[in-house]
Order: C-alpha cells, then structure tokens, then sequence
C-alpha cells in the first residue's frame, strides 16, 4: 500500500472513531441525548398541523373540490324510477365508516359511484333509507330502498 493509501485509510478510520464517539458519548452525558430536541420539533410539527390556517383563496378551492359536479346541460335528464321487487340490486344495509357511508348491496359493500359488480348500474348517492343508482350509459336512474326483516321474509 502506498503512503497515499494510508493516509486515506487512517483519515477513514479517524471519521468512523469520531462518528461513534459522538453518537455515544451525548446520550450518556444527558440521559436522553438529543431525543429531546426531537421530540420539541415534533411536538412543534403537531401544533402546526393541527390548526390549519387555509387563506381565501385556499378554502374556496377546497369548498369547489368537495363539492358535487353539475348536471352535465348536454346531456338530457335521466328518466327515474322506483326499484320494485324484482330488482336486479338488492340494498340490505349501510356501513359509517367516518364520515363515509357504505351500501350493502347484494351482499357486498359499494362506496358512492362504484359499479356493481354483475350489473350496468353506478352507485350515485347513498343515504340511509335509499340508494340513488344510474345506468352506466347515463340513460335510467334507480332509486332502491332498505329492505326491513318485515321485507325480507316476503
């Protein structure tokens, strides 16, 4: 090895004595090392999140994106009707999940515009009395109601 590479080795290894040393010697100095100073900017980074402070313009761009789409005005209104007994879509019950509601159709839970699964029709609205269903090609929209026990055993 030449001198060259002797040095470089021996400034390495100085590096990695002087990087241990460090990493040991604090937290038996102070207990807690600089956990501590972790543990302030993390504690300033929760009361940061906690209150967000949205601007004018920020909170309209939220309220526009929660927000429903229009009807689409090219499009001519969908023709309603009333799910009767022989329905393809069955709606038994509804999940909270939050503020989220899931419908329990067929036997399986649909979040709002989902397709389900073996029919044409989409998941528009759920409410806890009645889901709002339209065909995929925008031509028909269902309403189907909660079935009851009295329902069922009919």
């Amino acid at each position: 090895m030449q001198t060259r590479e002797k040095i470089l080795v021996g400034a390495m290894v100085l590096a990695l004595m002087y990087g241990a040393v460090a990493l040991i010697l604090p937290q038996f100095a102070s207990g807690r090392g600089s956990g501590q100073a972790a543990d302030t900017y993390v504690n300033d980074v929760r009361a940061t999140l906690s209150s967000p402070r949205l601007n004018e313009q920020e909170q309209q761009v939220l309220d526009a994106a929660v927000k429903p789409k229009p009807r689409n005005p090219f499009r001519a209104p969908a023709t309603l009707r009333q799910a009767t007994g022989n329905s393809p879509v069955r709606y038994t019950g509804f999940i909270r999940l939050g503020g989220q509601i899931l419908a329990v159709l067929n036997g399986r839970e649909y979040r709002q515009s989902e397709t389900i699964r073996g029919t044409e029709w989409v998941v528009q609205s759920i409410d806890t009395e009645r889901v709002e269903l339209s065909a995929k090609d925008g031509g028909h929209t269902l309403w189907v109601m909660l079935e009851t026990v009295e329902q069922k055993g009919e």
